[in-house]
């Protein structure tokens, strides 16, 4: 039976990753803001002072939008929301349909912090609804969106009704509704699956700097979905996402550099890992930034890298052990590794084996329950039992484990 080799098996995990990583954070709600050329054009043409003179005057609505623009961006003051969100509310009170978006997301805010508080999201869709039907394509937008999640009794989710909506809204140029529609060719909801209008949906979505767009386009390169695979390509469309704080962009952006393994990817890699792993708690980004660590300590030893070999083996060891002792089952199956392998820590095949067990308790660990096989087949850190080791291969294998069903297959053995 060939050696657990924990780098390479890893490879096969994080190609899985790269896909479902996306689809974790796909549908993460998001927060619009305000316009950045509305923003540039308030700051090119007025001041706050002659906002406020204008407004005693004329009660204008489009005059109180820029006003609340200005205090909530803190334009000639200081950033003040509350403020803000009354002169949107004046502003919108007129009609102005930016202004009635605005207030719903500002609505939708305070039911995300407070979501027992039904009435927010009940009149931030009202507010929505008044904006899209004036044809404002951030209130269609924002209305689709709300159709697209669905909250509680006061907007049911209606993928058809979000569609329609978005579709409107993407004739205005909105680059989130062209995001979006691009999502729903990729996987076929509400439209049949078209990967080539997904594709170029996602593209003009890009092109006017929509980071869920970078995101996915980054996705399309990778497996080659309506386009030729470019794992550069993606690696590119992943850190523009992760360039605006798209935080699965950023960890996606470290799992594919380490896959490339170019000259100096594994750098890159590590870069990427280390900055998104505090914002996002996933057992993916501290198991990457591990190998990655262990990797650098490896070629720093074979004289292919310069470096402080023990520093990068202590911050392997560190970083796994740290988030093994959060509950996170692939980090004790990766952490049981090193210790029977001892290059990042002293060889200990018992805490090897405890390691192993607690990783093979989660149904999900498939490497783990065949990582407990081989100890039990080997006696690594505890009694030799042959009958143990097929329970726990077959138990891996049934999880579909490669290295599990050649086990079996050498013993002679079936995983059915």
């Amino acid at each position: 039976m060939q050696r657990f080799d924990f780098t390479t098996v890893y490879t096969r995990q994080l190609e899985q990753s790269v896909l479902s990583c996306g689809t974790e954070t796909k549908y993460v709600l998001p927060y619009f803001g305000i316009d950045k050329n509305i923003r540039d054009y308030i700051i090119q043409n007025y001041s706050l002072k002659e906002l406020l003179k204008e407004e005693k005057k004329s009660h204008d609505a489009t005059i109180q939008y820029y006003i609340g623009v200005c205090r909530g961006e803190g334009i000639g003051c200081k950033s003040d929301w509350k403020k803000s969100y009354k002169w949107f509310l004046k502003s919108a009170e007129q009609g102005n349909a930016l202004a009635q978006d605005f207030v719903g997301q500002i609505l939708l805010q305070f039911y995300l912090e407070k979501p027992q508080k039904t009435i927010n999201i009940t009149k931030a869709y009202e507010w929505f609804r008044k904006s899209a039907e004036q044809g404002a394509s951030c209130g269609q937008r924002s209305l689709g969106m709300c159709y697209e999640w669905g909250f509680r009794k006061c907007v049911k989710r209606n993928w058809d009704e979000a569609l329609l909506w978005f579709k409107k809204a993407t004739l205005g140029g909105d680059p989130y509704s062209q995001y979006y529609l691009g999502l729903s060719y990729s996987v076929g909801r509400c439209c049949e699956q078209d990967m080539e209008k997904a594709f170029e949906w996602l593209e003009k979505s890009a092109a006017l700097g929509e980071r869920l767009a970078f995101r996915e386009l980054g996705n399309c390169y990778y497996w080659g979905k309506g386009c030729q695979k470019d794992l550069s390509k993606a690696i590119e469309y992943f850190e523009k996402a992760a360039e605006q704080h798209e935080v699965a962009g950023g960890v996606l952006a470290g799992v594919c550099y380490g896959l490339r393994n170019a000259p100096g990817d594994l750098d890159k890699a590590i870069k990427w890992n280390e900055r998104f792993l505090n914002s996002y708690e996933h057992c993916l980004v501290s198991e990457n930034l591990a190998v990655n660590y262990y990797r650098k300590a490896l070629r720093i030893q074979k004289g292919e890298d310069t470096g402080d070999i023990k520093k990068y083996r202590k911050k392997a060891f560190d970083i796994v052990k740290k988030y093994a002792l959060k509950g996170y089952w692939n980090d004790y199956n990766l952490l049981g590794w090193m210790y029977e392998e001892g290059f990042v820590c002293r060889k200990s095949d018992a805490k090897a084996f405890k390691w192993y067990s607690e990783a093979a308790k989660s149904e999900y660990c498939t490497d783990g329950m065949f990582n407990l096989g081989r100890c039990c087949l080997y006696g690594i850190g505890c009694t030799k039992d042959s009958a143990k080791a097929v329970e726990w291969f077959r138990k891996s294998a049934k999880g579909d484990c490669p290295k599990a069903k050649e086990a079996l297959k050498e013993l002679g053995e079936t995983w059915d």
